[in-house]
């Protein structure tokens, strides 16, 4: 497979899908690389943020610097179609709280800022000034919510507390791993809520908890744990996945499926080559197949080649021939 380091120089090659598809690779897989959100501001710079919607759209998963940000911020005030108004504006919304607070002044009197994006600065803030203590407790309150629909401003606040006590010294570990093993799985918001957290924290020892929670009856808390894995994955999480995957439901599976492609390493690669060949449901199969083409797999060329052969898979959820065509691009294996 190719690494982040090389993929990421694709983000300006002249080829549109090439940049598409290594945007696609950093962003899905949370990359904590500062440089990479600076090569797509120079890649819009170069091919227009028009050409480059997609690579604008993916970039609000990046990390952001203060570099970056200030880039963002200067072509935001410049930026004169809409649609490339609202992408940077999102970048914004999802820049972390503590840079949006070092830099509030700058981006709440920068043009063309919108005002769903200044209530959201302004929501972070408002978080990143409250304690520890308040913040948990707010994560927490959500518990006497259960059963009512939230609006969207109180979804919005429990998000932004959650992404302010990531970053906290002081944040109570300990009560955060048992309060997680008391939830039964039901998707209230409050183990969402906390099931994101661990994740944005990287707590491995929470890994198990979050591989049960693959599958869950309620969608959300599901796609959620998918995500905290991700951001904390490494070997010795994929190698429990692997373990695990065979012997799981089918709904486990369809869940954990991607999380393989979206872990960047060699052993998400072994893994998927090891699974896919024995794998029989045709969903699962197309899962695990986009997977190893999501991690630019010149080893899974031949499994790709046979699938898109047979026709054995879902050809409503993705083009497999041209993945497999992206793969054997960035690969330089054209065979």
């Amino acid at each position: 497979m190719l690494s982040p380091q090389k993929i990421r120089r694709y983000l300006n090659h002249n080829s549109l899908r090439l940049r598409e598809f290594a945007a696609r690779y950093l962003s899905e897989s949370y990359s904590q690389d500062p440089k990479v959100m600076q090569l797509v501001l120079q890649s819009c710079d170069y091919y227009g943020p028009e050409e480059n919607a997609l690579l604008l759209g993916s970039a609000a998963g990046l990390k952001q610097t203060q570099q970056s940000l200030k880039g963002v911020l200067k072509r935001l005030a410049e930026a004169a179609d809409a649609n490339t108004v609202s992408q940077y504006n999102s970048i914004i919304r999802s820049t972390d709280p503590q840079l949006l607070h070092k830099f509030s002044g700058d981006i709440l009197n920068c043009d063309n800022l919108s005002t769903v994006t200044a209530k959201v600065v302004e929501s972070k803030i408002d978080a990143s000034n409250t304690t520890t203590e308040q913040l948990w407790e707010e994560v927490l309150s959500y518990a006497d919510k259960y059963g009512q629909d939230l609006t969207r401003q109180q979804t919005e606040r429990g998000q932004h507390a959650v992404e302010v006590l990531a970053g906290r010294d002081d944040l109570p570990l300990a009560e955060a791993v048992d309060k997680l093993r008391e939830y039964d799985g039901d998707g209230s918001y409050d183990e969402i809520l906390l099931v994101e957290l661990v994740g944005r924290r990287q707590m491995r020892q929470t890994a198990c908890l979050l591989m049960d929670r693959l599958g869950a009856e309620s969608s959300w808390l599901g796609d959620t744990a998918v995500d905290a894995l991700v951001r904390m994955g490494d070997d010795q999480l994929i190698e429990a996945l692997a373990d695990q995957f065979p012997r799981r439901d089918l709904e486990f599976r369809r869940f954990a499926a991607p999380l393989f492609g979206r872990v960047k390493l060699p052993s998400s690669e072994q893994a998927l080559l090891n699974l896919l060949p024995a794998e029989d449901d045709n969903l699962v199969r197309t899962l695990l197949a986009m997977s190893l083409g999501y991690l630019a797999s010149e080893d899974g060329i031949p499994l790709l080649q046979e699938m898109v052969d047979d026709g054995a898979y879902d050809q409503m959820m993705v083009d497999l021939p041209r993945l497999l065509e992206t793969v054997r691009t960035l690969v330089g294996n054209t065979g």
